[in-house]
């Protein structure tokens, strides 16, 4: 009979990855992803739903800006080709790349390309597990209407594809679009869906989904003179719930920027952003059910208003119902901040 430990020497010599992971605890060398000469920046990342992630980020190998995308083992092993495998190397310039798991364990990148000098269209692509792109060369067309379509950001839509929002100026002045692409690239919705047209600008929509395969739409909003916080809940067929052009979430007579949401799990969402009502900058938050009904206290709830300024909220679900919500805080040092939660 083999002793334990022939069977263990055994056992790591036909199961390495199990045995041996690529991850290291030396805060020096961390897991080299791609490290080539040229820059690669502005990552973004997503499970693969068994342990491991996709990663995208924009990569400027071949002397322009591509977007690359490499998928890790939950040892930290690469699984594709050494430094990424390419998922849009046109003439264009590319950015803003973000990255989600969708049906059949694909992840589906979404990012900005410059056609023309400062003028962005919304483009998308879909790769598998075994890093194979699945639609057309350097990605299928989400919006190229004229002016410019920017800082998209996109959830899954519950049917195996995604809903994307953006920034798009097709007349001028920023407004909130939409667009749902099905598993295959399609678009589901013909020429997108215009959530918010309202007079002045609308900017940096951010989304989640909803329990209905439609999504909740939140942005920062003009119409008013200052920056108001608007939102909007969308059906699976692109239809607004709420108000025309959407609903107010605050619309107190100072600024409110830096806005993020969380689906609440039961149909609403609670929303975060940075105010200017008292002095520096405060977090206030709010929280609507899925009818659009407001839940907290009119123009918010605060979160902190401590002395000094307090910016840049970040929050997500506790699954209970609730939020975490995280920001960076000037109360004790000016202009060295720190990290502050609720």
């Amino acid at each position: 009979m083999r002793r334990p430990c022939v069977d263990f020497l055994l056992f790591c010599i036909l199961m390495p990855a199990i045995c041996y992971g690529q991850w290291t605890s030396n805060l020096s060398a961390n897991t080299g992803v791609c490290n080539l000469a040229a820059d690669q920046q502005f990552a973004d990342c997503a499970s693969d739903g068994v342990g491991g992630v996709y990663i995208v980020w924009q990569d400027f190998r071949n002397g322009n800006s591509d977007i690359y995308a490499q998928r890790l083992s939950s040892a930290g092993f690469s699984l594709w080709a050494q430094n990424g495998v390419p998922i849009s190397t046109s003439p264009n310039g590319k950015g803003q790349p973000k990255i989600l798991l969708v049906g059949n364990g694909d992840a589906q990148i979404v990012w900005q390309e410059e056609v023309l000098p400062g003028d962005y269209d919304i483009y998308s692509q879909r790769i598998d597990k075994l890093g194979i792109t699945q639609w057309a060369v350097n990605g299928v067309p989400v919006c190229t209407e004229t002016g410019s379509q920017n800082s998209p950001q996109f959830v899954r839509d519950g049917d195996g594809g995604a809903i994307i929002v953006w920034e798009d100026y097709r007349t001028g002045i920023g407004d909130i679009h939409a667009q749902r692409l099905n598993s295959d690239g399609s678009l589901a919705w013909g020429p997108g869906k215009s959530i918010c047209i309202a007079t002045n600008q609308q900017s940096s929509p951010m989304i989640v989904s909803n329990d209905d395969n439609g999504a909740t739409i939140v942005w920062e909003d003009l119409r008013n003179g200052n920056w108001d916080v608007f939102a909007q809940r969308i059906d699976s067929s692109g239809n607004a719930l709420w108000a025309n052009d959407g609903m107010a979430i605050c619309t107190f007579s100072t600024n409110q920027n830096n806005v993020r949401l969380v689906a609440d799990g039961i149909g609403g969402a609670i929303y975060v952003w940075q105010d200017f009502r008292v002095s520096g900058n405060e977090i206030l938050a709010q929280r609507t059910n899925k009818n659009g009904v407001i839940l907290w206290p009119a123009d918010g709830q605060f979160i902190c208003n401590a002395a000094n300024t307090q910016q840049l909220p970040a929050i997500a679900t506790d699954y209970e119902g609730g939020a975490v919500i995280a920001w960076q805080d000037e109360r004790f040092d000016i202009p060295n901040p720190d990290i502050f939660a609720q």
